[in-house]
């Protein structure tokens, strides 16, 4: 029996098959609802299945159309199976998860919220609370007139922001309002006798000027793009895998028509899944992992790669969002400017969520997100669980956001740096959040750049540094008149001595890739100082060692005023900014920077401000002379 019951199934299977190509199959061309419920209440899930017969959703008995929709009141969190069915036997899944929230009885009046992203935050793992400082959701229905006390506005926030452009004396502002559940707090845009909104613009030299309620409107997106770019330098060593975690709890929250780019990046940048519809990044991010960390970081060049695809996109509304533990170090030829230019250009703001206890350079990073009107988040690390949902707050807030346009005019359109304050206020709460229009340009610069990282006692270059090696022998060969500086530098774990010859070698091994890829040697120069000026001066982990065993670039391009003369070291922080202060009182730009002798901390008091080498040794010569001290410059 068992041969006949073998051919009586490969005969139902090919029978099977040929059914199934006689009509088109099934596709979803549309998928969502709401996913964030307090306790007891109702949750929404809507689909569209191309060429199907009939819908199934598992739990249920009833047979759902192919445009339907489904209203489940759930009591705990709850995943749903929806299949769409044809006759002839294709089917098609698609999962959706409803998380429940248990309600709490609120308890006073609602109380004045700071949006500052810094705070420590209210919102616990999934199921515990049902409290948020987070949007979570834009769906839910428009709020009763008056405002009922569960569904009173308890947060508001600034996410997108342009400055006036051209002739049009107009800054424009989208502005994210909603409760402590996380939803969007719809129609409250009308004019109320028990709630206000107001708008002020304000400038260090004019006062501050108060625009009326009716410059603002609910605005409602369709689909949207969004691009993300995740850092897997040695930075994000201790959060890598968490990220990539939180990334994944994000993904099945967009809608399935939105679209998404992603990339990865630490000096080269690889895009991981190429712009595509939510749906198809779900299938792809079942075969991805968290990447591995190395090397230094290219955000700059990321944050461009990935505006440039995202721009592509068939839909209005478009972001990008780069998760780092650090500022950019190592893109080289690529500058904040290059990244803002074509984000405004392209009216995509960049928001970046930057990770860890604070030491990195977050004034570049605050610049970039305030140039093109998004905005800045910083996780500390016992917050990067909040990650999904500061993801799920941008996504949101390009969906539904009330818009507001403040006209620049009298005092205010000869102002450099205008900021500009948005407060809404009901008898119960009084909101407030503040942008900056026109960010100081001060800040655009990296802290430093480098080129390659070394092992320790090594100094032979790691192959992937060879794109970035390469294009800047490509960049020194097409500017001739350009000079570079290459400074080696070591970890700790070495004597002064060794540490010194290591920086050289480091120095020399860059100096000698650049002269094999054609670079005339009369653009270089080098420099060691060996291990007294580390990035990280305690190494407690062994990534922040092998990113203080670095080869740093400088460009000696006098626009930059890149030399500098070493006045004076001393053994205390305080004895530095006193010996800084008088150098300024001399009539000298001066600061301190701190650095390790023979491993113990010591301070160094420097002038700066001399565009040529020449110019700084005059000065210092001429310093010498009066104060009768040896100066040194670099």
């Amino acid at each position: 029996m068992k041969p006949l019951s073998l051919f009586v199934k490969n005969i139902a299977f090919a029978s099977i098959l040929l059914l199934s190509c006689s009509s088109a199959k099934i596709s979803l061309e549309q998928f969502g609802g709401v996913a964030d419920i307090p306790e007891g209440e109702e949750a929404t899930v809507y689909w569209t299945f191309a060429n199907a017969d009939s819908v199934r959703i598992s739990g249920e008995d009833v047979n759902y159309g192919p445009s339907d929709k489904f209203f489940p009141r759930p009591k705990m969190t709850t995943t749903y199976h929806v299949t769409g069915y044809q006759i002839d036997g294709d089917s098609l899944s698609q999962d959706w998860t409803v998380r429940v929230y248990p309600t709490k009885k609120s308890e006073g009046a609602a109380i004045l919220h700071s949006s500052d992203d810094n705070h420590s935050s209210s919102f616990q793992s999934e199921g515990t609370s049902k409290e948020t400082n987070y949007l979570r959701s834009v769906n839910k229905l428009a709020q009763p007139s008056p405002i009922a006390e569960s569904n009173a506005p308890a947060f508001i926030k600034i996410m997108r922001s342009l400055p006036p452009v051209g002739d049009d004396k107009t800054a424009k502002l989208s502005v994210a309002l909603y409760d402590k559940q996380g939803n969007f707090s719809h129609g409250l845009d009308q004019k109320e006798d028990t709630q206000f909104w107001s708008s002020a613009l304000n400038c260090t030299d004019s006062p501050s000027s108060t625009f009326p309620q009716s410059s603002i409107e609910q605005s409602i997106s369709g689909n949207i793009a969004i691009g993300l770019a995740m850092d897997r330098s040695l930075s994000m060593s201790p959060y890598i895998s968490s990220v990539f975690g939180s990334i994944e709890n994000f993904i099945p929250a967009i809608p399935v028509t939105d679209y998404m780019d992603f990339v990865t990046f630490n000096h080269n940048v690889t895009e991981a899944v190429p712009l595509t519809t939510a749906d198809s990044v779900r299938s792809v991010f079942n075969f991805l992992s968290a990447p591995t960390t190395s090397g230094l970081s290219a955000l700059y060049k990321a944050t461009l790669s990935l505006i440039d695809k995202v721009r592509v996109a068939p839909v209005e509304r478009k972001a990008v969002v780069i998760i780092t533990a650090s500022s950019d170090n190592s893109s080289l030829l690529i500058t904040a400017e290059n990244d803002i230019q074509l984000a405004v250009e392209n009216h995509i703001p960049i928001y970046i969520v930057a990770l860890g206890d604070g030491s990195a350079d977050t004034y570049t990073l605050k610049y970039l997100t305030s140039a093109t009107g998004g905005r800045f988040y910083h996780l500390s690390p016992e917050r990067i669980n909040e990650l999904s949902e500061v993801l799920t707050e941008i996504m949101q807030a390009q969906k539904t956001s009330y818009e507001i346009s403040l006209p620049i005019t009298g005092n205010f359109t000869s102002c450099t740096k205008p900021d500009a304050t948005i407060s809404f206020t009901t008898p119960s709460v009084s909101l407030q959040d503040k942008v900056v229009l026109s960010p100081d340009s001060l800040w655009e610069l990296p802290s430093y750049q480098a080129v390659a990282l070394f092992d320790k006692n090594n100094a032979v270059l790691d192959d992937s540094y060879n794109p970035l090696i390469t294009s800047l022998a490509v960049a020194l060969k097409d500017n001739p008149q350009k000079l570079i500086e290459l400074v080696g530098h070591s970890s700790n774990d070495n004597t002064d001595d060794a540490a010194m010859g290591l920086a050289i070698q480091r120095t020399q091994a860059v100096r000698r890739a650049l002269l094999a890829r054609g670079v005339p040697a009369g653009q270089i120069r080098t420099r060691a100082v060996g291990n007294r000026k580390p990035l990280y001066y305690f190494e407690q982990e062994p990534w922040q060692r092998i990113v203080n065993r670095r080869v740093e670039l400088r460009w000696l391009d006098p626009a930059l005023l890149p030399f500098e003369i070493v006045a004076e070291q001393v053994a205390s922080e305080e004895e530095a900014l006193r010996i800084t202060e008088q150098w300024e009182q001399r009539g000298q730009k001066a600061y301190f920077e701190r650095v390790i002798i023979n491993r113990s901390p010591s301070y160094r008091v420097k002038l700066w401000g001399y565009s040529t080498i020449a110019s700084a040794k005059d000065t210092a010569k001429q310093l010498q002379k009066q104060f009768k001290m040896a100066l040194q410059v670099e």
